[in-house]
């Protein structure tokens, strides 16, 4: 994640990432207007994702806490690399159930060690 204040730049940023084999994913198919998404593709595949993420956006709030929540309390690491191993496997097809089905789990710890 790299953060962002505006998007005013973005076509300069995907000109610089271009020659690098990083490809802007058009924001109307990533439907998170708060980031801007690239991925990086070796060998006709998927390699890496790269977010420009708002830097005042609850969305970065959000995921900076929930890594804050993983570095204190390292019991959840395992039960999340789990559910991730589990969750690879029965959505090895569809990155976006992939992602979606990780939101309960991220949800219930945040919820549990920020109130």
């Amino acid at each position: 994640i790299i953060t962002i204040v505006n998007f005013d730049s973005i076509e300069a940023i995907v000109d610089e990432l271009r020659p690098a084999n990083w490809n802007l994913i058009p924001p109307e198919l990533d439907g998170r207007d708060y980031r801007r998404t690239f991925v990086k593709v070796v060998n006709n595949k998927r390699f890496a994702h790269l977010h420009l993420v708002l830097a005042n956006s609850k969305e970065l709030k959000q995921h900076t806490d929930f890594r804050d929540i993983l570095i204190r309390h390292p019991e959840l690491v395992a039960g999340y690399a789990q559910l991730k191993k589990e969750l690879a496997i029965l959505h090895k097809d569809d990155r976006e159930k992939y992602s979606d089905a990780k939101t309960d789990f991220i949800k219930a710890a945040l919820a549990r060690y920020l109130s």
